[in-house]
């Protein structure tokens, strides 16, 4: 029998989880050109702030996977409570929705310029949230504040387990939120 999940990874699953009901609902009847709908120019469509977080999970699912194998083969082991970084802290603390500042995407998670179709795009949206539960699973009894990665921004931020996990989750949240605010601003169907 699987050891119970830490308290922590708990709420991750149940953060991703949340995440997959909420884009569920969001694009349940939503049409093609709808998810490629622009507000105005400059600002993304529904497609553009999903396709973002599918660039920003692929780059971020390895990144835990090569932390978890890390604190696995150096035998890191905790329940918590778990050390942060100060900037690391501070940034997955702030990303959650409403966004508190708007900011351009960084050059590794732009949007390439091309279709984003509708089924496709949402198909690996959901696969990346599994990848995420499967992370926050497969961390638990982990130290998830020992090991560290790099932002793929700057080398400056370093980023804990815990942190990436709780970046990666608010990260999610906030594009859905953009994403709901598009179509809501949708013209007459």
């Amino acid at each position: 029998m699987p050891e119970p999940l830490v308290p922590t990874l708990a709420a991750f699953v149940e953060q991703f989880e949340a995440v997959k009901r909420d884009a569920a609902d969001l694009f349940a009847g939503v049409t093609e050109s709808q998810f490629s709908w622009r507000p105005e120019p400059g600002r993304w469509s529904m497609g553009e702030c999903v396709a973002h977080l599918n660039v920003s999970a692929e780059i971020f699912v390895p990144k835990i996977n090569t932390m978890i194998a890390e604190a696995q083969s150096k035998g890191y082991r905790s329940q918590g409570p778990y050390q942060h970084t100060w900037l690391g802290h501070l940034l997955a603390s702030t990303i959650d929705p409403p966004p508190r500042f708007r900011a351009k995407a960084p050059k590794p998670f732009r949007v390439p310029e091309t279709a984003h179709p509708l089924d496709r795009t949402t198909a690996a949206f959901l696969q990346h949230q599994e990848a995420f539960i499967d992370c926050a699973r497969r961390a638990n009894g982990l130290d998830l504040g020992r090991v560290r990665t790099t932002s793929p921004v700057t080398s400056l931020i370093k980023l804990t387990l815990e942190e990436a996990l709780q970046l990666q989750a608010g990260h999610e949240r906030r594009h859905l939120w953009q994403a709901r605010n598009v179509k809501t601003a949708l013209p007459e169907r």
